[in-house]
């Protein structure tokens, strides 16, 4: 990389960083930075880059303008090419924070489309953990000013899956959460705004059992979350 910052003489308006890459955000975030463009190329098939969009996702670093650009790979057949035949210029990032269901927790909806079509989704919950989970940046402020006892981080579901899923095992799940939003973002993604309304125009257990690939109860909860972000 360096040598390549010197070949195009970008050396001295880059900054080359060797440690783990959320230690990384960490102090970059504390320096104030702010992208316009974030690329990610990590080694493949260690889940480093859903890690990474989690924490973008409570960063300021990553703001509602920013492209998030991902090179990951998986197996050909759990990876469906996405096609757009719209206009490139119409599409754009948005978010939508919400609640899906309980008082728990709070929903952060990602969507890349043209406010019809919905070309990628990206699902998150988060909800205050035990401190030896992992949280969200500057999640020790909370404690830090006394809103929440020092016990407890603010977390990432994804991030803390296999913590999270175990608990929702013991109550017969029989799915990780992590997978349940993969299998929500699957289902939307293709999808339009109409279709969307239209299905959830239906009862309950139509939308569940229309997603079958989650088993999620509060499936109406998700796909509005989407559908918000979406619009």
């Amino acid at each position: 990389i360096r040598e390549n910052l010197e070949h195009t003489r970008l050396a001295d308006r880059a900054l080359v960083m060797e440690r783990d890459v959320l230690e990384g955000l960490r102090r970059l975030e504390g320096r104030n930075y702010r992208f316009d463009i974030i690329f990610m190329d990590p080694p493949y098939g260690k889940g480093l880059e859903k890690q990474v969009l989690s924490y973008l996702a409570g960063s300021p670093m990553a703001t509602p303008d920013t492209l998030v650009i991902v090179d990951a790979a998986k197996a050909a057949e759990e990876t469906p090419a996405v096609s757009y035949d719209g206009d490139l210029a119409d599409l754009s990032l948005n978010m939508a924070v919400t609640v899906t269901h309980g008082e728990d927790s709070f929903a952060l909806a990602a969507v890349y489309g043209d406010g019809n079509e919905i070309v990628l989704s990206y699902l998150d919950e988060f909800q205050f953990f035990d401190a030896d989970q992992t949280g969200v940046p500057n999640s020790e402020a909370f404690a830090e000013a006394g809103d929440i006892s020092a016990d407890y981080v603010l977390g990432s579901k994804r991030v803390n899956d296999a913590f999270y899923s175990a608990n929702m095992a013991k109550a017969g799940a029989t799915m990780n959460i992590a997978a349940n939003y993969d299998g929500i973002q699957a289902y939307v993604d293709g999808k339009t705004v109409a279709e969307l309304e239209e299905l959830l125009g239906g009862s309950d257990e139509e939308v569940i059992d229309a997603v079958s690939s989650a088993t999620l109860t509060a499936m109406p909860g998700y796909i509005s979350a989407v559908l918000e972000a979406a619009k």
